[in-house]
């Protein structure tokens, strides 16, 4: 009877175990594609950024350009 309650609490410890790896590895993915996701999100934002900015020297240029001529 003490051997079986023991298995019982060994595999009810192991099963809170399990899960409470199993939640930590999802919270840790979905941190992951948080991060993922907005670290994108940055770089979209810098790459328009700096293709404005090279658009308005390539203007300024072609200004100049026609002033020259």
């Amino acid at each position: 009877m003490k051997k079986i309650s023991q298995k019982i609490s060994l595999a009810i410890i192991f099963s809170v175990l399990l899960v409470s790896i199993l939640i930590g590895a999802a919270g840790i993915t979905k941190s992951k594609t948080i991060i993922t996701t907005s670290t994108e999100s940055n770089l979209i934002e810098t790459s328009s950024k700096l293709s404005e900015k090279l658009n308005n020297t390539i203007n300024i240029f072609k200004q100049k350009l026609k002033i020259c001529l």
